[in-house]
């Protein structure tokens, strides 16, 4: 094992070095200060993971090196130019490369380019969370904005039909924003957002996705009606084409222009809005009100993931007394789908949150915390009947005290969740021995999970810079034939020398998880970092794990590593 670390650590070495010259051109910078009217500050972060693995095949590559570079230049103390670079030699075929470089100079306070890799939200509605690699462009000068990108937000993918891995196009965006006011105050935007597939990119077969094409457009603006009341709101529209291969729609054609959207038989259109309001009628206590409207029809391929169909209603209250020492926060939602009532069901869910976080002294302070979402739908039909609900309390004590020599500070945690889905799919595939006892009973048998949780952990201070934390965790969760539990213990020590520039910490951990048989794992790990001030700081991390399994699962051990150097430049 050693052995074969110490080729691991090699390898690590070399891949690090291999990322030096950037470090010795970097390190180079106060030159930069020596010019009149050019400022430089940046970081850098060069580092390497190894891994190896006996007992089961390797889940993770030996060698995979990393880099960071964030770099930013001023002239004339108008003109700002940051860069970003990303590196790692693990790159692969992904819809978004993990090696990325990208450049945001600003010039004056209103005017701020990019190029390369970089991130841009227009709306709620339109476009936001996809980094785009391509041009943007944003102005702002006074209360006037002006926000344009052009650019690839999908490379891509070729399928793979053994993988069942479906091949994905190249995707292209362009959206934009102009408005006016101050945003936070009051204000009006104008958005629009247009992302296609190039078709080009793939062969249209069976396997492959069909390429799409989206409009999005919409209108967002905030009123501040006083100090006290302020609204916000966004109204939105769409046209979505699931297929471009589809014939055009030639009496809408004529009415959109060819190069804003192209109509076509596959094409839908519909709407969405979104209102809130935010009350403040003192610094104690607050209350946010919204309500969401999104059309069945609704889809914006400028956000990776949002769900369309949907009713949406929250209060978000707020609530800080006693010199901030007493804070409540709360959340109520109702949601519901089936908006034009064209499906067979209508889904309606509930959330709730509520948390209450009080330091009654320097002594003792207390956390609870209660989370319900439900979610039921109203079939008549017990094959498509839905009802899920999922209720989590947490209580949490704390204890700050001294002693021992040191200070010290005790958490405790309890932990309740119970969680019921009821659907044929479950009534059908579990098995439970329900000769004597109510059908209605054994349904909930069927798809009820309750699972308790007890943690406590205890951390001492002392002022030789000698830390010791101690923490205990176990959770049983019980389902429909049986139980699972898991239990797991933790000391970690950590010491301060040669004038808190190197930090050391060790660590023991032991687990075991009972599930009809019990398995064991036995964690080791390691923690080195030296502060070499100026020049950075250098850190070192290892850990071995050894799991012993039972009758059905192998034994086996994994060893890993990391060494990261960062500098502030």
């Amino acid at each position: 094992m050693i052995a074969k670390f110490l080729d691991l650590a090699s390898g690590s070495l070399r891949h690090t070095l291999f990322f030096v010259f950037i470090t010795s051109t970097l390190l180079w910078s106060p030159l930069y200060a020596q010019i009149p009217y050019v400022a430089f500050n940046g970081s850098l972060s060069l580092s390497n993971d190894f891994y190896s693995a006996s007992g089961i095949e390797a889940r993770r590559p030996g060698n995979q090196s990393r880099g960071m570079l964030n770099a930013n230049f001023t002239l004339f103390d108008q003109v700002t130019l940051p860069f970003q670079f990303y590196f790692t030699t693990s790159q692969s075929s992904f819809q978004q490369p993990f090696n990325q470089f990208g450049v945001n100079p600003r010039i004056c306070k209103w005017l701020t380019l990019h190029v390369g890799y970089f991130s841009a939200k227009m709306s709620d509605l339109t476009f936001g969370d996809l980094r785009v690699y391509g041009y943007g462009l944003e102005l702002t000068p006074g209360n006037f904005r002006l926000k344009v990108l052009y650019g690839r937000t999908k490379d891509v993918v070729t399928g793979d039909s053994v993988r069942s891995i479906p091949g994905t196009y190249r995707q292209k965006a362009f959206a934009a924003q102009l408005g006016y006011g101050k945003e936070g105050d009051s204000y009006i935007n104008l958005n629009i957002s247009h992302v296609w597939d190039d078709s080009t990119t793939l062969v249209s077969n069976s396997t492959n996705t069909k390429p799409a094409e989206n409009l999005a457009v919409s209108d967002q603006f905030g009123i501040r009606f006083s100090r006290m009341l302020a609204m916000t709101g966004e109204v939105g529209a769409s046209l979505y084409s699931s297929n471009i291969h589809a014939e055009k729609a030639d009496d809408l054609v004529k009415k959109i222009p060819s190069f804003f959207f192209t109509p076509r038989l596959s094409t839908q259109i519909d709407g969405a809005g979104m209102l809130a309001f935010n009350i403040t009628p003192s610094e104690y206590w607050s209350l946010a009100l919204t309500g969401k409207w999104i059309g069945p029809g609704f889809v914006t391929l400028g956000y990776a993931q949002m769900p369309n169909d949907i009713m949406e209603y929250t209060a978000n209250p707020s609530i800080r007394l006693f010199d901030n020492r007493l804070n409540f926060t709360g959340s109520i939602g109702i949601r519901e789908n089936n908006l034009r009532n064209n499906k067979l069901n209508t889904s309606k869910g509930l959330t709730g949150m509520a948390s209450i976080d009080y330091q009654v002294n320097s002594l003792f302070g207390v956390n609870c915390l209660y989370n319900e979402n439900q979610v039921k739908s109203d079939n008549k039909s017990d094959l498509t009947k839905v009802s899920n609900v999922f209720n989590m309390f947490t209580l949490s004590p704390r204890f700050m005290f001294p002693g021992l020599g040191g200070s010290n500070s005790i958490i405790f945690t309890f932990s309740y969740q119970d969680s019921q889905d009821d659907n044929s799919y479950l009534q059908q595939s579990q098995t439970v021995d329900t000769t004597d006892i109510d059908p209605i009973e054994a349904i909930i048998q069927h798809s009820r999970n309750q699972t308790r949780s007890y943690m406590v952990a205890h951390t001492l201070s002392l002022p030789s810079s000698l830390t010791a934390s101690t923490s205990f965790f176990y959770t049983c969760t019980s389902i429909p034939n049986g139980s699972i539990q898991i239990t797991n213990i933790n000391e970690n020590l950590g010491h301060q020398f040669l004038d808190n520039r190197l930090g050391l910490t060790l660590g023991l951990g032991y687990s075991s998880t009972h599930y009809v048989t019990t398995n064991g794992q036995f964690i080791v790990s390691f923690n080195a970092s030296y502060s070499l001030q100026k020049l950075g700081s250098i850190n070192f991390s290892l850990s071995n794990s050894k799991y012993r399994g039972g009758s059905q699962t192998p034994s086996y051990s994994e060893l890993q590593g990391n060494l990261q150097y960062t500098i502030n430049i």
